[in-house]
């Protein structure tokens, strides 16, 4: 968007990544704008300010938006809630559940419910499981697909985990489908 934070006060905070110049011909400039404010500032400070100044004037501009409500029908939503369990067992899951808070009902869902059939089809994960010999085991699943494959411990978790000893720890979700594809479970 800018290059230059847009709030006109910027170059006033005079810190001292500001300064610029060479001797005797120095001044202060505004600092750059990062893409997490908008593009347009270089922090929440110069956010606000700019808000503050040009409010009025956004409203003049867009209009105001009337109160918004939505009623007791429409007032539905799907939500999921992670049940940790505990590390004996390794029954962590997700919980899905459909919920009308205006209406006081949470009615727990299956996972198909709760996603569509591509959210279930590209669904791999990792899972730790303890195991009667004292260590855990790791698989790639796809519970829609019944895919549960043993994996070696260096393809579940990340080399961080490994040299902490986080033996329950596995590697984000979004690692899994490329490795369900590179071992032909997927394509």
């Amino acid at each position: 968007m800018s290059e230059w934070c847009q709030n006109k006060d910027c170059c006033h905070k005079k810190n001292q990544n500001q300064i610029r110049g060479t001797k005797g011909y120095k001044y202060y400039q505004s600092n750059k704008a990062y893409d997490y404010y908008f593009g347009m500032f270089c922090s929440q400070g110069c956010f606000h300010n700019y808000f503050r100044e040009h409010s009025r004037r956004i409203l003049d501009i867009i209009g105001e938006i009337p109160k918004q409500t939505i009623g007791v029908d429409d007032a539905w939503r799907i939500g999921h809630d992670y049940n940790y369990g505990d590390r004996i067992n390794s029954n962590s899951h997700h919980i899905y559940f459909l919920e009308n808070k205006l209406m006081g009902i949470k009615q727990e869902i299956s996972r198909e419910q709760a996603q569509t059939p591509e959210q279930l089809r590209e669904d791999y994960g990792f899972r730790s499981e303890w195991n009667s010999g004292g260590s855990n085991s790791y698989f790639l699943i796809n519970l829609l697909m019944g895919v549960k494959h043993r994996i070696t411990r260096e393809q579940a978790q990340t080399p961080e985990d490994i040299r902490e000893n986080y033996d329950w720890g596995t590697r984000p979700g979004s690692e899994a489908k490329p490795l369900a594809i590179q071992l032909g479970l997927a394509s």
